[in-house]
């Protein structure tokens, strides 16, 4: 079990529950391709949010090259 979305495209099977209801059932890879899907609304909402926080300019970037951390 997990609350990271994304983390459940490589279960073997994802089962979506909605007010104690499951409502999806099924492999991630078909879910996550069919229209109107809550599983991919989650996808979805999570790469949304993701890009959102991370591309804010309250956070600094960082690299690490040859040992190295750059700005």
């Amino acid at each position: 079990m997990t609350h990271d979305i994304s983390e459940t495209r490589g279960f073997e099977r994802v089962v979506v529950i909605d007010g104690g209801r499951i409502v999806e059932d099924g492999r991630p890879d078909v879910l996550a391709g069919t229209p109107g899907s809550r599983y991919a609304a989650m996808l979805a909402g999570e790469e949304d949010l993701r890009l959102r926080t991370w591309s804010a300019s309250m956070w600094r970037r960082l690299r690490l090259t040859d040992g190295r951390i750059r700005a």
